[in-house]
């Protein structure tokens, strides 16, 4: 007989551990802090999350994309290409930042599922989500502003 037959096939040294955010949290942080702070604390999950290189590519060029497209309406509206009030401004950016935290939370919920359901515990986001807040917010500010000079 084969004592080895009912041993443990898994140890613990050789499971991956996974660490994630409350993915619905992440809302919060793109509310605020717009797509700086989603884009990072959105890359900082998918990363705990293990996700495969191709969906990290995924969402680097999404967030990229959506930034570069940012920065055209901050340049179109500063410069009255598109007639709209400067004040549209923050509220472009809100909604840009609630796209990017859609589109990062349909390709994390799955793995975060996952996560979730081999026990997995969810780190606080009170402390990242206020550095990153005030890091986009301080962006956002000195980008609009060097826009707007030009």
């Amino acid at each position: 007989m084969q004592e080895d037959l009912y041993s443990a096939s898994i140890t613990d040294e050789y499971i991956e551990k996974t660490k994630s955010y409350n993915l619905s949290s992440l809302f919060i942080a793109a509310f605020f802090g717009q797509i700086i702070a989603i884009t990072a604390l959105g890359l900082q999950n998918a990363i705990w999350l293990k996700v495969e290189k191709k969906i990290l590519y995924k969402l680097i060029t999404v967030s990229a994309s959506l930034f570069l497209f940012k920065i055209y309406l901050t340049y179109a509206i500063t410069h009255q290409i598109i007639n709209l009030d400067e004040s549209y401004i923050k509220i472009i950016g809100r909604v840009i930042g609630i796209v990017t935290f859609i589109i990062y939370y349909n390709y994390l919920n799955g793995t975060f599922k996952e996560h979730m359901s081999l026990n997995g515990k969810t780190q606080s986001l009170v402390l990242p989500g206020i550095i990153w807040c005030t890091i986009g917010i301080a962006i956002e500010f000195f980008m609009i502003n060097f826009i707007s000079s030009i």
